[in-house]
């Protein structure tokens, strides 16, 4: 009767969120930790994927091979986050394509965050900040100009070459990146870039 579901309730809400983190592997709770500290709403795992792989290449000593990541189609992909994320949804902890966090999985979160410290936390804040600020094409057209390699599909790389320099000037406008990484990312040099926003009359902060 109802005292039965009354008592499932109870054990649910129970739960030891410290063991089941304790349980969880390494790469499970940064992923956990990164649902949890996006304010905006993630792109399926391609932005994921990216701010892991940005915050990798910035702390090498700290991911030490937490994540391989391969080249592939659309960017750096890594087979271990594809998995985790298979397995928190699976466990009821997020869901749908932008991975929103469920009630337990926030619970998780909270448990998470006390553990990671700097600069782990500030370098993923900020790659989220830099990453969810940014449209899918300037985001893969940031990600092909600083590191090529990493985009293996030949016709999103001919896609991303015809408008890397609008994209770079975008990117330039939000203040996502600055001139002499946006005239690398129009693929052009200093000069020219500066000269091409002279001619269209932007006005940019140096």
């Amino acid at each position: 009767g109802s005292s039965h579901t009354m008592g499932v309730q109870m054990t649910r809400s129970c739960r030891d969120y410290g063991q089941i983190v304790r349980d969880m592997s390494a790469s499970q709770t940064l992923v956990i930790f990164c649902l949890g500290t996006s304010e905006e709403p993630m792109r399926g795992d391609v932005d994921l994927q990216t701010l892991l792989f940005l915050s990798s290449i910035e702390l090498p000593d700290l991911f030490e091979g937490t994540f391989v990541f391969q080249q592939h189609a659309n960017g750096p992909f890594s087979e271990r986050i594809f998995e985790d994320v298979t397995a928190i949804i699976k466990d009821g902890y997020a869901s749908g394509s932008d991975l929103k966090l469920s009630n337990e999985g926030k619970e998780i979160y909270k448990e998470v965050e006390k553990h990671i410290e700097e600069p782990l936390k500030s370098t993923i804040q900020k790659n989220i900040e830099f990453v969810s600020g940014l449209t899918k094409q300037e985001l893969q057209t940031f990600i092909y100009a600083t590191f090529p390699d990493y985009i293996v599909d030949s016709e999103v790389r001919m896609k991303i070459q015809r408008n890397r320099v609008k994209n770079a000037i975008s990117m330039l406008m939000k203040e996502k990146i600055t001139a002499s990484q946006a005239a690398k990312v129009a693929g052009m040099g200093y000069d020219e870039f500066e000269n091409h926003l002279n001619t269209l009359k932007i006005r940019w902060k140096s």
